[in-house]
């Protein structure tokens, strides 16, 4: 509760839990939309305390700072440690939604990372992580395997990457879970990229499931 003489009224304010962190420098903007850089209000520092107001979507967070400043942050993982449920189930649409425009793209081994006339399984969702929620990771499936955190098969949420043997390799290739039973992934030149069931044809040969956020 906090008197405002010029006002001469008495404002009431609920207590805000400041509990979300900043993990890389990202900028507070007056609105969800990073091409305005008239918008830039201040650039939020590693360790700053926010409380999240609201998600905005799979991109964005309304937020307010310790000196009450409210904005937007991105809410791309590497910005801030927030997350939840409801915003894991938007951004594993968004991934979804970003590498359905790729269907059909044909398979090819060993794609060069630089250009997306073609995937093969790796190239695939390295480029949808990077390009959807700016997640670096590695070239190859067996490294891939190495990040974020374990998951049971029987947990599985959109997003999640899956690994299986291939090609007499322990980890060979990786596909996305897309929910319903569903992976998205590229494997053959016949079909290119795909959603397929994930049956038990798969599942014989699964290793290990991870969670990149």
């Amino acid at each position: 509760m906090k008197w405002e003489a010029n006002t001469r009224t008495v404002r009431i304010y609920s207590a805000l839990n400041y509990d979300s962190t900043i993990r890389y420098g990202v900028n507070l903007r007056s609105s969800p939309n990073s091409s305005d850089q008239s918008g830039v209000q201040q650039m939020l520092s590693v360790g700053d305390k926010v409380h999240i107001v609201r998600e905005v979507d799979a991109l964005w967070l309304e937020v307010r700072t310790q000196d009450n400043k409210t904005g937007y942050i991105s809410a791309k993982p590497k910005y801030s440690d927030y997350t939840s449920v409801s915003l894991a189930e938007k951004q594993g649409s968004a991934l979804l939604a970003y590498g359905e425009k790729y269907l059909g793209t044909p398979y090819e081994f060993g794609a060069a990372t630089n250009q997306t006339s073609t995937f093969d399984c790796s190239s695939f969702v390295a480029h949808l992580f990077d390009n959807v929620l700016s997640v670096d990771l590695p070239r190859a499936s067996y490294n891939q395997a190495k990040e974020g955190k374990e998951v049971a098969i029987s947990e599985l949420r959109k997003g999640d990457l899956l690994f299986f043997s291939a090609r007499g390799l322990d980890i060979g290739h990786v596909a996305m879970y897309a929910g319903n039973n569903q992976i998205l992934h590229t494997y053959s030149k016949e079909q290119g990229v795909h959603y397929e069931a994930l049956s038990e044809k798969w599942k014989k040969r699964f290793v290990t499931a991870r969670r990149m956020f």
